[in-house]
């Protein structure tokens, strides 16, 4: 048993003075040019410099030590990869108060090189200058991806059924004559470059936990008799996920049109140079190409499933500009809140301080094998 966890969240600013600072630590050795860090800042100016996203890791942590009180041994630390508390502050911290095996849980849902190297190295390189310096003795295991674990796909699916009602009253789809009128169901997650997805199969794990919701939101009493067939899907976070798949299956797309359902995946948030390829097809392109192929299609419930927190990136590229685009065409919008601050989701990721490091493989992102080894028991 793990007598500690340790959340590790991206970070962002909390006030206007804190995002150049932010933006310089997120961009430290890449070229990026100057028009387009002003134009990310002019972004959070719009908010004040606010992002959700801290306050969201704090409520997690909470729901979290809620969640292990009963552990009189367990602790649950917070830290930020960019930003204040950062993991070697956090891992001082728990080294004082005695902890020696700690989980670390990264604020994501979905496992790629990427992601799975960033998290890993800022951990690893905090450790190992802590122990160079204090002789602290601290062992580490990292939770795998979790993307299909229950919790996580029906604190979703709930999010998702409450933006789908809210968008059904808000058209006046009840009211009208003809009830034929299609709502779009568009599952979003950050873009990457296409040479990092491929080996971690980012973008079909995005694509199994869409399935996965929309497969919860067809069995909800509002769409009886549209229930498509159940599939196989993993039980808990570390048995063998559920297979993958490069569309959604035709039993549920089938089922999605019964309920007046047109179901789609895209990406957001690109910010890498046009000479690589990213992930596509870009959100708004998506809906204007749905919009131009369906008359039928009257409203757009977007769900940033890639997006553990609540960010700019779910803020702007979503509730801005997206709703824009679905402005310009006539579409109602309404979006599904991130699910990585509710409590459903925190008892889940509680519970894992139950397992031991045994439980935890090696995570093979180092050798460019993101092979889902992690998952293996």
């Amino acid at each position: 048993m793990f007598d500690a966890i340790l959340l590790v969240a991206y970070g962002a600013p909390e006030k206007l003075e804190e995002v150049k600072p932010f933006l310089q630590s997120i961009t430290s050795g890449s070229a990026i040019p100057q028009a387009r860090l002003n134009a990310v800042y002019e972004r959070y100016a719009r908010f004040n410099g606010v992002s959700p996203l801290p306050a969201e890791a704090r409520k997690l942590a909470d729901y979290m030590r809620d969640a292990t009180a009963e552990n009189d041994d367990s602790r649950v630390y917070l830290a930020y990869i960019h930003g204040s508390p950062n993991v070697e502050e956090t891992l001082a911290i728990a080294a004082r108060e005695n902890a020696r095996n700690l989980l670390v849980v990264p604020c994501s849902a979905f496992g790629s090189a990427i992601s799975c190297l960033r998290y890993r190295a800022f951990v690893e390189n905090a450790r190992n200058s802590l122990q160079n310096e204090n002789d602290a003795d601290l062992t580490l295991a990292f939770a795998p991806p979790f993307y299909d674990l229950p919790d996580f796909q029906r604190a979703l699916a709930d999010s998702v059924l409450e933006a789908l009602a809210w968008i059904d009253l808000e058209s006046g789809l009840f009211d009208q004559q003809t009830p034929h009128n299609e709502r779009l169901l568009l599952f979003t997650a950050h873009s990457i470059p296409v040479a990092d997805a491929e080996p971690s199969r980012y973008a079909r794990q995005l694509l199994a936990a869409a399935d996965a919701v929309a497969r919860a939101i067809l069995a909800a009493p509002a769409f009886g008799g549209t229930k498509p067939t159940p599939r196989d899907r993993a039980t808990a976070p570390f048995a063998s996920p559920a297979p993958l798949a490069d569309a959604f299956a035709p039993d549920l797309v089938d089922a999605a049109k019964r309920a007046n359902i047109r179901l789609g995946f895209a990406f957001q948030s690109r910010s890498g140079s046009p000479a690589t390829p990213w992930l596509e097809p870009d959100a708004r392109e998506f809906v204007r190409e749905q919009a131009a192929s369906s008359p039928r299609l009257k409203s757009v419930v977007a769900v940033p499933i890639g997006f553990f927190f609540e960010n700019m990136e779910t803020i702007y590229d979503l509730d801005v500009e997206l709703k824009e685009t679905c402005d310009n065409l006539n579409l109602s919008y309404r979006r599904a809140q991130c699910v990585g601050a509710t409590e459903r989701v925190a008892r889940a990721l509680a519970s894992l301080v139950k397992l031991d490091v045994s439980d935890f493989p090696k995570c093979r992102a180092k050798e460019n094998a993101c092979d889902f080894s992690c998952r293996a028991r």
